[in-house]
């Protein structure tokens, strides 16, 4: 499954959630089935928040009802 969210400009400063300042940027996530929770990360910031926390497992093991999972 493959997911694909346009990037926001909401927490650059007060007043560009509401002027919508449009940025080609997006997040992409893919998730497949797996023995365990594997997590792979691209780009700026990759690494850094490769846990179980990260917001796109969390959100699978909600939808999914299990971790068994690779991002």
């Amino acid at each position: 499954m493959r997911a694909r969210a346009p990037g926001s400009a909401a927490n650059l400063g007060p007043g560009f959630d509401a002027l919508a300042l449009a940025v080609e940027r997006y997040v992409e996530v893919e998730i497949q089935p797996a023995r365990s929770l594997s997590i792979t990360t691209h780009g700026e910031g990759a690494g850094l928040f490769d846990d179980d926390q990260h917001l796109a497992v969390r959100v699978a093991r909600e939808v999914i009802g299990h971790d068994r999972l690779e991002v």
